[in-house]
């Protein structure tokens, strides 16, 4: 069992990604401005602190290399570029 434990350790790529902006998505734009701006605030708040421990993975787990996938930033392009700058 052991073994099978260390081989996962040591051949997965653990691969993080942020949230998207879903604060965008047509169901959240149904509520109002000011539940908006709490959603976007805590999708702000949760990746910040993704991105935070993603950096401390390899201090956490000597030898384990980590990546982190900005899907937020990739998203919020693709949203402009289909729709142009909000």
């Amino acid at each position: 069992e052991m073994r099978l434990v260390t081989g996962v350790q040591t051949c997965a790529l653990p691969i993080f990604l942020n949230v998207p902006p879903t604060d965008q998505t047509p169901l959240i734009q149904t509520y109002d401005a000011g539940t908006v701006l709490i959603y976007q605030a805590n999708i702000a708040l949760w990746n910040t602190r993704l991105a935070a421990f993603v950096q401390t993975v390899p201090t956490l787990f000597p030898g384990s290399t980590t990546t982190f996938f900005d899907t937020h930033s990739l998203f919020t392009s693709v949203s402009q570029f289909i729709t142009g700058p909000r």
